[in-house]
């Protein structure tokens, strides 16, 4: 018996043999249960953040544009760029689009193995843009580390949830973007209720106090989950 199947009776043996009002509370009690540990885990993401606030030197510059697209706006154009986080490839056509570079390099943190080649997907969405060069697929090892442009003017991040992924990607864009260059990125701060969000906001205020970085762009949008753009100091 495949462990689907075994799964699929007990399910059933569970509706059958447990009366419906038990099972309900059964499910009250898993539900506020589970309720109460993303609360603990949001609140202790927002302690944690609330202690890497950003005093007024690191705000000096600070423009607030209204969202993305303005964010977008705002970095240089015909760049050498990176995007971190191709995902379905939305994100890309966007940054294509409105900063049109003259070389954008895409990126993903991590790919099973043996699947270090460009996704179907992109390949698709994206045909004219690989053929032509204006769009490279970099493999996640040795990802932008073995980029052969040397510095870039910008890179764009959108990493996996969670303080850790967002503190790996900005060390690694600070190796190769440029002294005058710029890391941007969306998910800093967020309507979720597991913390990640707050995460970002960690990382990025962490990384600024640390290193000399200063925020010079910050979205606006009413979903809290906010580009921004930061530069040296």
């Amino acid at each position: 018996m495949s462990v689907r199947s075994g799964m699929r009776i007990a399910g059933i043996l569970y509706d059958t043999l447990v009366p419906g009002r038990i099972r309900r509370r059964l499910y009250d009690r898993h539900a506020r249960a589970h309720l109460a540990q993303l609360r603990a885990a949001r609140a202790r993401a927002a302690d944690a953040a609330a202690s890497a606030d950003l005093t007024d030197a690191y705000l000096a510059h600070l423009r607030i544009v209204p969202n993305r697209e303005a964010l977008l706006r705002g970095l240089a154009r015909s760049a050498v760029a990176a995007l971190v986080g191709v995902g379905d490839g939305e994100l890309a056509r966007r940054v294509l689009l409105v900063t049109t570079p003259r070389r954008l390099y895409l990126c993903e943190e991590a790919a099973p193995p043996g699947t270090s080649e460009c996704p179907s997907l992109i390949r698709a969405k994206f045909a004219a843009e690989l053929k032509s060069g204006q769009a490279v697929w970099v493999a996640p090892e040795p990802g932008l580390g073995g980029l052969p442009d040397g510095p870039l003017d910008w890179a764009f991040l959108d990493p996996a949830p969670g303080y850790a992924s967002w503190w790996q990607q900005l060390e690694l864009c600070r190796a190769v973007v440029r002294e005058t260059g710029v890391i941007a990125g969306v998910g800093y701060g967020g309507d979720d209720v597991d913390g990640h969000g707050l995460d970002a906001v960690r990382a990025v205020n962490e990384f600024c106090k640390k290193h000399g970085w200063q925020m010079m762009l910050l979205t606006h949008e009413s979903h809290r989950r906010l580009g921004f753009a930061i530069a040296r100091m």
